[in-house]
């Protein structure tokens, strides 16, 4: 290869390789950014810096060899460096496609109560205590949120009370937290023990559905190869006989699977495993409204299989 065409390799391989790097350490460093990340995306981070070394040692070297070796030495690394520009071009594409779509590396997912109010992105729904008392008894608490194609979260607390007279105090604060529509209320559609209250407004709305104040679908992909639940539900449940509310708020969407691994976009939103509902669609549950064109709600019905 004449010279030109080994500076045009040259150059075309250290652009695809620090194109490569460049949304690779966007996907993990993205994860460590993650207020509340594993020790798990921590080491695979690391590995990452160690590896795209080692290759830029690698890169440096096949690139000095190309230059300056005998001729049998220079053929073997000019195709290695070849074979390389088009790795990491396709690398690049890929790393780009992924950090873009899928997100950064891991999760934030903290069940610590000293971490309550203290989220990713400011995200802290009126409706929850402002903070956590002597009045209360934390029995969990749980955060998670991961941004695949948008953010995804899901925020649990559930508490008991001594007294249903402080319990009442803090249920009305919950109820008054809602915005000026109010909120709708229904016996719990998984545990007749429980009443939910959710606010008055719509946050879904489908062209072929409808509108809805909250929705929790469970299905899977077109080929049958994932499981998921699609789940928009801000609520707020109790229970008078066990002195206890519940606080949600589940933003939860189909780029995350349903399952136990919050690393790999694997979850269950705790509401669902707080009161034992299984994957199964019989397990679907919609609370439908109709809005007006002015935007009020006039009406709203509720659909479970529960």
């Amino acid at each position: 290869m004449k010279k030109g065409g080994k500076i045009t390799l040259t150059v075309l391989s250290c652009l695809s390789f620090l194109c490569a790097a460049f949304w690779g350490s966007m996907y993990h460093v993205g994860g460590y950014r993650y207020l509340y990340h594993s020790q798990a995306v921590e080491k695979q981070l690391y590995l990452f810096f160690t590896i795209v070394i080692l290759i830029l040692f690698l890169l440096v070297a096949l690139i000095a060899l190309m230059f300056k070796s005998k001729k049998p030495i220079r053929i073997i690394s000019t195709i290695l460096l070849i074979f390389f520009t088009l790795f990491f071009f396709f690398s690049s594409v890929f790393a780009t496609l992924f950090a873009e779509i899928i997100g950064p590396n891991g999760c934030s997912y903290t069940e610590d109560i000293a971490n309550y109010r203290k989220y990713d992105n400011n995200f802290s729904p009126d409706y929850f205590p402002a903070c956590i008392t002597d009045d209360m008894t934390v029995v969990q608490f749980a955060y998670y949120y991961k941004y695949a194609d948008c953010d995804q979260n899901d925020l649990y607390l559930e508490v008991k009370f001594k007294t249903e007279e402080i319990m009442n105090e803090y249920l009305q604060t919950a109820k008054n937290a809602f915005s000026e529509n109010g909120f709708i209320s229904y016996t719990n559609p998984y545990d007749s023990k429980y009443t939910d209250i959710i606010e008055k407004e719509w946050i879904v709305s489908s062209a072929s559905y409808g509108d809805f104040a909250s929705v929790i679908d469970f299905y899977e992909n077109e080929n049958n190869s994932g499981k998921y639940v699609d789940m928009s539900y801000n609520s707020v449940s109790y229970c008078y006989d066990e002195l206890t509310i519940i606080y949600n708020c589940t933003y939860i969407g189909s780029d995350i699977s349903y399952g136990y691994n919050p690393d790999k976009g694997y979850y269950c939103p705790k509401y669902l495993e707080r009161f034992n509902v299984e994957y199964d669609t019989t397990n679907d549950f919609h609370c439908k409204v109709t809005v007006s064109p002015s935007g009020n709600i006039t009406a709203h019905s509720f659909s479970s299989n529960a």
